[in-house]
C-alpha cells in the first residue's frame, strides 16, 4: 500500500509515472521485532531513517505496475550479465554430466576447470565480489570447488521443489542510475545503456529458469529494489574479453535483446537490422561493441 500521508521529495515526485513506492508501515516494522529477523528489521529500519533524512545511499522496496505481467529475461540480462547465459550452460553440462559428478568428482571438477563456468568465477565473479581472491590461487580454486558444490545443491533443490517464491529474485534501480561498471573501484567501463532494471540477487535461480526453458520472469518471482544510487554490474566487458567468445556468440547474446525474435550471428547483419528498425538504439549498440571488443571491422 503507498503511504500517501508523506511528502515526497521532488526527485521522487518525478518518478511516480514508472512505478509506486511501497513502504512498509513503521508498527508493521516493530511488529518484526517480536520474534522474525530483527536484525532484518532494524536495518529497514535504519534505512528509512537515511532515506527520510536523505543520508547516505538508501534503499526501499518498490511496487512497479510496467512489471506486473513480468519481464523478459534478455532484457534482465543482456547487454551486461552474460555471467547468468554461462550459469545456465554449467547447470546444461551439470545435467548431462551428474553420473560422473557423483562417482568421480575430481574428474567432474576438471573438466568444469575447461569450461567457460571456470572464467567467469576467475575473471567475473572474483572481479567484481571477491577481489581478495586474485592473488591467492590457492584459495581462488578451494573457493571455486566450493561453488560447484553450492550450484550443484541449489540445482538439485530446484529440481525437487521448483521456485521458492518466498525467495524472489532481486532486481535493482536507483533514483540516481549510475554508469555500469565492472570493478567496483574502476572507473565506468563505458556503456550508456537506457536500462532501469537490473539483476542483482539470485542469477543461479535465474540460470535455472532458463535451463527450463523460461524467457519471462513472472512478477511473482522478483521482488524491485530502489536505491538512491546505484551502479549495475558490467560482467559481459570482463568475459567478452576473457571467454574463447566467437562472434556468432555474442551477436546471438545481443540479438536476444536488440532483434528478437530474430537472431543475427554477425555484426553487419545485427547493425543493419538496429538501423533499420531501431535506430534511436544505435548510440546505445556501438557504446556496447566498443567496450566489449567487438566494433572493429567486418564479423
Amino acid at each position: 500500500m503507498t503511504n500517501t500521508s508523506s511528502p515526497k521529495t521532488p526527485l521522487m515526485e518525478s518518478e511516480t509515472n514508472l512505478y509506486d513506492e511501497a513502504p512498509v508501515p513503521m508498527f508493521d516494522r516493530l511488529q518484526l521485532l517480536q520474534g522474525f529477523h530483527p536484525r532484518k528489521a532494524l536495518d529497514r529500519l535504519a534505512e528509512d531513517v537515511k532515506r527520510a533524512i536523505r543520508v547516505g545511499n538508501y534503499w526501499y522496496w518498490l511496487e512497479v505496475p510496467e512489471l506486473e505481467e513480468g519481464i523478459e529475461i534478455a532484457d534482465l540480462i543482456c547487454p551486461l550479465r552474460y555471467d547468468v547465459v554461462v550459469r545456465r550452460d554449467f547447470y546444461s553440462f551439470y545435467e548431462a554430466n551428474r553420473d560422473l559428478y557423483h562417482s568421480d568428482f575430481d574428474g567432474f571438477v576438471e573438466l568444469v576447470r575447461q569450461s567457460s563456468y571456470y572464467t567467469w568465477f576467475a575473471a567475473s565473479e572474483a572481479v567484481r565480489c571477491r577481489p581478495y581472491l586474485l592473488d591467492d590461487h590457492d584459495r581462488l580454486w578451494t573457493q571455486f570447488v566450493n561453488q560447484i558444490h553450492k550450484a550443484v545443491a541449489l540445482y538439485e533443490s530446484m529440481e525437487r521443489c521448483g521456485f521458492d517464491e518466498q525467495a524472489p529474485l532481486i532486481l535493482r534501480t536507483a533514483e540516481n542510475l549510475l554508469p555500469p561498471t565492472a570493478d567496483r573501484l574502476a572507473p565506468p567501463t563505458g556503456k550508456s545503456i537506457a536500462d532501469r532494471y537490473f539483476m542483482a540477487d539470485g542469477c543461479h535461480r535465474l540460470a535455472w529458469l532458463m535451463s527450463r526453458g523460461y524467457t519471462v520472469l513472472p512478477a511473482a518471482f522478483f521482488r524491485v529494489q530502489c536505491f538512491r544510487e546505484f551502479s549495475p554490474f558490467d560482467s559481459t566487458s570482463l568475459l567478452a574479453r576473457s571467454l574463447p567468445m566467437t562472434p556468432a556468440e555474442y551477436f546471438s547474446f545481443l540479438s536476444s535483446r536488440y532483434c528478437r525474435p530474430l537472431v543475427f550471428e554477425d555484426k553487419d547483419g545485427f547493425l543493419e537490422h538496429i538501423a533499420e528498425y531501431s535506430p534511436d538504439a544505435m548510440d546505445e549498440v556501438l557504446s556496447i561493441l566498443r567496450v566489449d571488443g567487438f566494433d572493429a571491422g567486418a564479423s
